[in-house]
């Protein structure tokens, strides 16, 4: 049986590269703050990408790779099923306090001490006065 290839790619070894870089991408997210922690999403996209590069697996067995990508499996589940409940129970837990800044500094809110260009810190000389 020949394998299926795609831009001269076996197909298996495209679903895993898809899956590095949705990795890739869900970090990205939470760096920049484009994607909540807490959410749901976060662990789709773990799932997916987890689910991807284990499937890219049948090509090129790793056997250090299938463990990883069962625990980010395994964890991903639990992290969406555990959300679902909350939220069904109506307990959603709130954003971390990076996704609630701008809330706060709409506000005028007093403990709002972030600094609001990156790299920007608060003058510690100042503060100790």
């Amino acid at each position: 049986m020949s394998e299926i290839t795609v831009v001269g790619l076996p197909l298996l070894q495209i679903a895993g590269i898809i899956g590095a870089l949705t990795y890739v991408a869900n970090y990205i997210s939470l760096t920049l703050r484009l994607l909540n922690p807490e959410g749901v999403g976060y662990f789709l996209f773990n799932l997916t990408a987890a689910s991807l590069v284990l499937l890219s697996l049948g090509h090129a067995f790793n056997l250090a790779s299938l463990i990883i990508q069962m625990f980010f499996i395994a964890v991903s589940l639990w992290g969406i099923c555990s959300r679902l409940r909350r939220r069904r129970r109506g307990h959603e837990v709130p954003a971390p306090t990076a996704f609630r800044t701008s809330e706060r500094r709409a506000k005028g809110h007093p403990r709002d001490t972030r600094a609001t260009v990156a790299g920007d810190a608060p003058d510690l000389a100042v503060a100790a006065r």
